[in-house]
């Protein structure tokens, strides 16, 4: 394994790279640029600009920038100096990603570690409008509480993580407000439910 001083790394124009000589007389980079959230996925790019590509990129992700876990892995053609991944099931907070780079012959190494917030409350509500049966993905745990139009509780379901579906069969027909209390921070997030 190939281990980098603090001091190789640098930062500039929104671009993270590190630079690497671990012994050898050709230093290799590998660029991480600032990675992109946009509808609860988050974005990677990267560049490699060393002589000879790896054989592998392995992409990792932490929520506390010490346990790392592998969320995908690349294997570049001969043609390709950018690459791109894209992480569809990012942590609720914060995101620390790196890349790792490395060959079967030779040593591996690993990009700086860069960190993006996630959506900060990761709930879908589905299908909706709905007939019978509302499904609840949460990476929370609190309180689900469905209001009618003149604000009356209707419904309450403790909300865990994973996935659970509740009965909606006994509402009429029309529009309610599902809120979501989320246990640990408090926060409140509410959402239109349709009923057919």
């Amino acid at each position: 394994m190939l281990t980098c001083s603090a001091a190789a790394f640098s930062q500039e124009a929104g671009t993270v790279s590190m630079e690497l000589s671990g012994g050898s007389s050709v230093a290799e980079a590998c660029l991480l640029d600032t990675p992109v959230f946009k509808d609860n996925k988050i974005l990677l790019r990267w560049k490699y600009s060393g002589r000879t590509p790896p054989d592998f990129y392995i992409i990792e992700r932490s929520s506390d920038e010490r346990q790392f876990q592998t969320v995908g892995v690349l294997r570049p053609n001969d043609d390709n100096i950018s690459f791109r991944f894209v992480d569809e099931g990012p942590a609720a907070l914060k995101n620390f990603y790196r890349i790792k780079a490395g060959s079967a012959t030779g040593p591996n190494f690993y990009s700086v570690t860069v960190a993006v917030e996630g959506p900060g409350f990761i709930c879908k509500i589905y299908p909706n409008p709905a007939d019978k049966i509302l499904i609840i993905r949460s990476d929370i745990e609190g309180e689900l509480r469905v209001h009618d139009g003149g604000n009356r509780q209707r419904m309450f379901l403790p909300v865990q993580r994973g996935l659970q579906s509740m009965d909606v069969s006994r509402l009429e027909k029309g529009f309610y407000i599902i809120t979501i209390i989320d246990k640990l921070s408090h926060k409140i997030y509410r959402e239109k439910l349709i009923k057919d």
